[in-house]
Parts: structure tokens; sequence; C-alpha cells
């Protein structure tokens, strides 16, 4: 059985929850770091220091690095919604550009020991400000974070040749920038957060630089580095348990240490013991714990891998022994499956042909078997383009089967549990016996109606010379015999009528389209006018949508359900016969056609729309006991459903259902 030769590393399958957990957090991070700069900005407008600076004694996050803030992750929203809305695009780009520039003419002014106005642009800062050499400047490491992290936003879906993803390592950059200052505040060390005299990073700004990072990152989760993190695989697994414990647990332990130094607890070289030993134990007993995930995981995907196998073969099995052929095929037309029944059915297997060469390299015809079959208009054609056939018939002839062969092909296509689409499949038989047959009936029914017809046409007529004949003498005892065999004759014939009507509806070929009941139903009235004659009648016409079906049949269905409600109501005075629908199934309409006739009693429900099946008397009403059962073969054939409901004396509401018309369909 042909397969996909494509394989992926099961490593850098991405798991779907993670990703879309990614994805949140991403969003969430850029709301907090625009709120973060404008609660800033906002600190600044009204001169409240808690909001500038957190701390008295720290250095107050500059205006111009707030806005940036609110820059930055306006452009890291704009890249989220970008996605979904491409309008966005542009203003996240130049969100990010502005972030870039002021980057840039910050570090100009620290390397040329320029005054470019853009530090005091926002607001003032007095000049006895903590931990600032130039009023209102960013410091240099914001500058450089800032520029790393804007060029990232920028370049945020620029990916190389080898799959590797610039903007990630800048957003690296970015985030350790902001990392080592945090760990210079907890650790109160000056360099980690201040570079020389220069301005000193905001402990606020270290943490939303530190958060826009990890944003950053995680807006791409299936792409570079970071799908690694993302993976389902093992990898993925280490990568999840490791990497927060090796950057928090280090920087604790160095944090301990410093503080049980500063207390007194312990000298320098107990202090570098501790840390030494205490790495020691964590990590050791972290990686064992991770081992024995990495272990759980391994056997999970074995035991998947195992319900997979098993259940390949159990469908190559069922593929193997079904009489059915059955053909899968991706988005591209290279086949996936071709049964042994198909190759049976075709008389070849797959070939490695394009979806254009279909029907030349498998001589597939239009049923007047000379006019070949377009390829795009093939089923499995068009279910690879996400469209459904059904019963499609074409012909097949080429040098393995000269003498050619009628299929019959429905054909759906195949999507992912996330609608997307990943190709098609047609399940096909050879129904070249079947049409045979319906040949062969359809000369044996003309036989019937011509050799039956005829002996019933000559007793009818003889009956007729025969009642004229005998007019002058005949007592009414001969006249009512007379009467009953010409009555019967007559019956015959339209039980005869009935009958082929009953099998050609069964083989007819449908012409789907979208038919207006409205209209349909006023055709039927008109044209059982003359049953009404006599008989006073209130109609109750609902609301009839668009149905999806053949309208010669679904003619036949409302003139025979009309035609027994006005048949069942003889008897009222009005008769009151309703037409509507009401509430069915999603994609159905289900119409009732409703009397306050006779009615029926239920427990006989199941005979109804039964051959022949007549449940009164045909001396109280006529009938052949054919045309409810026809209302079913005609609906059945539609893909619908047909019941009814009734009580003795109280009516009947007879019911089917049918597609409803598509939105926009022809």
């Amino acid at each position: 059985m042909p397969s996909s030769s494509t394989t992926v590393r099961s490593d850098f399958l991405s798991d779907p929850l993670l990703v879309s957990r990614s994805a949140a957090f991403s969003k969430f991070a850029s709301f907090v770091v625009a709120a973060s700069g404008g609660v800033v900005l906002l600190g600044w407008a009204f001169d409240i220091e808690v909001l500038k600076s957190v701390l008295p004694m720290w250095v107050t996050m500059k205006a111009n690095t707030a806005a940036c803030f609110v820059l930055a992750g306006f452009s890291l929203w704009c890249k989220q919604q970008g996605q979904t809305y491409p309008k966005s695009y542009p203003f996240s780009q130049a969100c990010a550009a502005m972030v870039v520039l002021v980057g840039s003419l910050t570090w100009m002014e620290y390397l040329f020991g320029w005054n470019l106005g853009i530090d005091q642009l926002l607001f003032r800062e007095g000049g006895e400000a903590i931990g600032t050499s130039s009023p209102g400047r960013m410091a240099p490491n914001t500058a450089l974070a800032f520029l790393t992290a804007g060029a990232a936003l920028l370049m945020l879906d620029v990916e190389t040749k080898r799959g590797t993803r610039p903007a990630q390592f800048l957003t690296l950059a970015d985030g350790s920038i902001g990392w080592l200052a945090l760990v210079g505040y907890a650790y109160g060390v000056r360099p980690l957060y201040g570079v020389a005299s220069f301005t000193q990073m905001a402990f606020h700004t270290a943490i939303a630089f530190t958060l826009l990072s990890a944003g950053i990152l995680a807006s791409r989760p299936s792409h570079g580095l970071v799908a690694v993190f993302t993976s389902s695989g093992a990898g993925g697994v280490m990568a999840r348990r490791m990497l927060p414990v090796g950057i928090l647990v280090p920087a604790a332990l160095g944090y301990l240490r410093l503080w049980g130094e500063r207390m007194g607890f312990y000298g320098t070289e107990l202090g570098v013991a501790f840390v030494a030993i205490s790495s020691t134990i964590v990590f050791s007993a972290w990686m064992m714990a991770t081992a024995q995930a990495l272990n759980a995981v391994a056997e999970e995907r074995q035991r998947v891998q195992e319900e997979k196998a098993q259940q390949a073969r159990t469908l190559e099995a069922i593929l193997s022994s079904i009489g059915e052929g059955v053909v899968v095929a991706d988005t591209n037309g290279k086949f996936l499956v071709w049964n042994p029944a198909a190759e049976k059915i075709v008389g070849l297997g797959a070939k490695d042909v394009s979806p254009g060469e279909w029907s030349r390299a498998y001589g597939f015809f239009l049923p007047d078997q000379k006019t070949p079959y377009p390829s795009e208009d093939l089923p499995l054609a068009r279910a690879i383009g996400g469209g459904s056939v059904d019963n499609d018939e074409q012909f097949l002839r080429h040098a393995g089967a000269p003498e050619g062969r009628y299929l019959n092909v429905t054909g759906r296509p195949l999507r992912d549990s996330s609608g997307i689409l990943q190709g098609g499949v047609v399940v096909f038989r050879d129904v070249t016996q079947q049409k045979q047959a319906q040949k062969e009936l359809e000369a044996f029914s003309y036989s019937v109606s011509h050799d039956l017809r005829s002996p019933l046409r000559h007793i009818d007529g003889f009956i007729e010379l025969l009642q004229k004949r005998l007019a002058p003498n005949a007592d009414s005892q001969v006249q009512r015999y007379l009467a009953t065999i010409s009555g019967s004759a007559k019956r015959m014939g339209d039980l005869i009528d009935e009958l082929l009507a009953f099998s050609r509806m069964g083989r007819a070929e449908m012409r789907e389209t979208r038919v207006d009941l409205i209209s349909l139903l006023d055709q039927v009235r008109r044209e059982l006018g003359p049953d009404e004659k006599g008989q006073k009648v209130e109609w109750k016409i609902g609301e009839l949508p668009e149905v999806e079906g053949d309208p010669a049949m679904l003619c036949l269905v409302l003139s025979n359900l009309v035609r027994n409600a006005l048949k069942f109501t003889r008897t009222r005075n009005p008769a009151v016969i309703e037409v509507g629908t009401r509430g069915g199934r999603p994609g159905r309409t289900v119409i009732f056609v409703r009397d306050n006739g006779v009615g029926f009693d239920m427990q006989y429900a199941g005979k109804l729309f039964g051959v022949f099946q007549r449940l009164h008397r045909q001396e109280e009403f006529e009938g052949t006991g054919i045309g409810l059962a026809n209302v079913r073969r005609i609906v059945h054939r539609h893909g619908g459903e047909t019941w009814a409901e009734s009580s003795m004396g109280a009516g009947a509401t007879f019911y089917f259902s049918l597609p409803t018309a598509k939105q926009g369909g022809a």
C-alpha cells in the first residue's frame, strides 16, 4: 500500500497546548510591558515618585524609557494580531522602528558626548536625580536593550535557509541585559545594572526587559530555538524542566551565599562550599526527576506508537478485505492509499502522475463512453480541493480493460482535527452488472407496460360494448357486475402505472439544484384543483425555505402528500390542510403536511410507507397503496427521513426532511 515518504523529526513537533499557552503569554506580556510604561508616564505627569522609581533610593525609569516600553508592547501586541489582521502589521513595524531609533540616538549621545534633546523631550528631570549622569537620559545598557529588542521586533518573522531566526538571538541578548540588572539589584552589585558612572538601569526597567524578551520569544513558539522548548518530544521535556532550574537555582544559591556572608554566618570559603554542594544536590536531584519524566514520555510514546501500528495493521486489513475500491491522495495528488480492491476494479495500481494526468493515465470517460472525463472534475481531484461528490458515474477503459466498465464513485475531503485540508479520499465500486440489469429491467418494464395494459384495455373496451348491447334489457344486478369488472380493470391499470412509476423512481437520475418549495406547492395545488371540487378547503401555508433536491421528484412527494390530505378530509367541513416547517438537525429542513381528516391508529404507523400497505378500506378511500412508498423512496434518495403522527379521528401529520439549500449555491 503506497504511503507518504515525508518524515518529520518527532522532537520538533510542537505541542498544540504549549503553543496556545505561549501565544497567550506573549499577548499578556505585551500588555503588561505597555501598561508598565504607561503607568510610569503617569508618574512623570503627576510627579508620583513610587511610580517612577519604586523605592526612594533607587534610580527612576526615564520618561523616554517608559515611552519605548509602550511602543515595544504595542508592537509585540500588533505582531500577534497581525496574523489575523494584516493591516496592523505596518503599525507594529513603525513602533519597533521608533524603539530602535531612540536606542540608537541615545547610544550616539553616550559615544560622542552629544545632547540631541531627546532626553527631556517628554518631561524634565532635576539635575540631582539618583544614579543619573544626564537628566532624563536612559542608561547605556537600557539603550542597548532597546536597540536589540526593537531590531528583534522588526525581524521577528525573518528566517534563514537553515531555519534560524536572528530575532531570537537578539531577544536573548535583550533578556540577558534585563536579567543581569535584576541579579545586580538582588545581589547589590552595581556594575550589573550600571555602566561606569553613567545612568543606571531602573529596577522596574530590568523587570520589563525580562518580560518583554520572554514575550517576544513566546510569540513564535513553533519556530527556531523556541520550537525545541515547545516540542512534544524528549528534548522539549528536558528543556522545559532544566532551563528554568538552570537560570533560577544558581541565582538563588548565589543570593543565599551572599546573604549568609553579610550576616556573618560563615566566611568566603564556607560560602563557596555551600554553593558548590547545594548546586550538586539540587541539580542531581532534578536531573533524576527529569530522567524519570523522560522515561515516562518514552514509555508513553512507545505505547502510542504500538497503538498506531496496531491501528495501521487493522486499517490495512480492512482495506484489503472490503470489496469497494479506496484511494487516498494528499493535496498535491500523491497517492497515499490504493487498496487491493481498487487495483482489481481499475485494473491498474497507483501511478506517479499529476492530478491533471489522471484521466488520460487511467482511461476515465463520461458515461457516454466517448468523452474523456476532465481530470479537474474527477471526484478525487475535487476532494483534494475541498469538495464533495456523491454517486458520480464514470466509464473506465484502457489497455488492461478493453471492454470497459462503469464505476460509481463517492469522494470526500480529508481534514485534520483543526479543519485543515490534508487531502481527499474516494470510494468506488464496479456497477457494470447493475447497469446491464437496469437495462434489462427497463426492457421488462416496457414489456409489462405493453403486454399487461393491452389485455386490460380489451377487457375495458368489451365491457363497454357489452353494457351498450345489454342496456335495454339488462337488469340492475347485471349492470352492477359489469361496472365492477370495468372498475377493477381500470384500477388494475392504475396499479400498473403506479408500480412502473415506483420502479422508475428508484432508478431515475437525480438532478439536484436549489428548489423553492413555495413555488412547487403552488404548482401542486393547481394540478390538484379538480380533486378539490365540491370540497371546502382551508389552506394554511407557512414559510417554506429553499432546499437541495430534484424538483420533479420533490413535486411528486408534495403531490402525493397533499392528495392524501385532500382525500382523507373529504368528510370534514371545512377541510383544514397546513403545510409548513419545524426545527430539525443542522443543515436539514423538516417539512410537514397536516390535515384534520380521519387519521389512523399509530400502532400501524410502521406499515404506512410500505408498498401496498393501506390502513383504510378501498370502499372508504380509494388508492393503490404505493403513493407513500414512493414518498419514502424519493426522500431517502435525497438523504432525508419520513415519519408520521396521528390519532383516530383527529387528523394526521406527515413529516419529511431534506438538505437545506447552501448559501450562495446556484
